[in-house]
């Protein structure tokens, strides 16, 4: 398929797109519409396709909580025609009128069963147990995976009781040990603050896997993943150099990169070491980090003050 086709094609998936940013709230970073690189379009169609396929998955496992009408025959049958505006089943109708499943759990959107962090934590005693009771019975019940981001707001330690409200919050933390205890699906928990996390739940977990600081070589290839050979370089770009001198995250160096790219195209020319040293000051000044000269080395001038 041509990169013309794939644009084409692209143009009428807008529903496929629409399900991707259900998922990823972000605008998507690879648009075929401004770039027509075949690779950028067949890229950007696939991860469509792929948001497209999860969501599927997750409103078919996930319908007895969500408004979607699960007795399709029964809506059909209520339609006048094909051309006549779609109908809501019976068991539709009592969803959408009170908002409770007849198990007594609350009915959402696909959006808002995504897991909103504040869908969770009550200021009610007991309110936080209950809601996640039933995210876990849930997830038993349909075979989805549950994923905690920032898991330590959830998962924190227990403290020392000082007064009621610090034996509330261990009461908390308790209930989610024994819960996940007796959870048998899958749970994955993320944070960037692993010390935080109560080690009674590290004792529980079957598989730990730390991302640390990327060493030389690997910085190396994020600054060439981020700088791909399609982007119009100057000849001053030292690659090795922001790798070897730069201690740096992935998320960092894509941060670095693109501060850069706006620089070279406010003037509309190629990308200089200039904007990307520029760039990575920015990046220092949001870390907390102070621009040093052992570190900028013969580009330390253009930071200086």
């Amino acid at each position: 398929m041509s990169s013309e086709q794939a644009v084409r094609n692209y143009k009428s998936l807008s529903g496929v797109e629409r399900a991707f940013r259900s998922l990823k709230t972000v605008d998507l970073h690879v648009r075929p519409i401004h770039h027509r690189q075949p690779d950028r379009v067949r890229a950007h169609i696939f991860l469509c396709m792929l948001a497209y396929y999860v969501e599927w998955h997750m409103r078919k496992n996930l319908a007895p909580l969500l408004f979607d009408d699960e007795d399709k025959l029964a809506a059909e049958q209520l339609r006048a025609s094909v051309v006549a505006p779609a109908q809501r089943s019976p068991s539709a109708q009592a969803k959408a009128h009170t908002r409770r499943t007849p198990e007594d759990l609350p009915v959402h959107s696909f959006q808002t069963l995504l897991g909103d962090l504040a869908t969770i934590v009550s200021k009610y005693i007991g309110e936080t147990e209950k809601n996640l009771d039933r995210i876990f019975n849930a997830a038993e019940g349909s075979n989805a995976i549950l994923f905690f981001d920032e898991a330590d707001a959830l998962f924190g330690k227990r403290s020392e009781v000082k007064d009621a409200r610090d034996r509330y919050a261990n009461v908390e933390v308790a209930y989610l040990l024994q819960r996940m205890e007796r959870f048998d699906g899958v749970a994955i928990l993320t944070t960037n603050l692993r010390s935080n996390l109560d080690e009674a739940f590290t004792r529980r977990l079957d598989a730990v896997v730390d991302f640390p600081v990327p060493d030389e070589a690997d910085r190396l290839r994020l600054w060439e993943r981020h700088l791909p050979a399609g982007v119009p370089r100057d000849a001053d770009l030292d690659l090795p150099f922001l790798a070897r001198r730069f201690r740096l995250s992935g998320g960092n160096v894509r941060n670095i990169c693109l501060a850069a790219a706006f620089l070279a195209a406010a003037e509309d020319r190629a990308l200089r070491m200039s904007d990307l040293i520029h760039g990575t000051a920015r990046e220092y000044q949001k870390l907390g980090r102070l621009c040093v000269e052992a570190e900028f080395g013969p580009w330390y001038g253009l930071v200086r003050g």
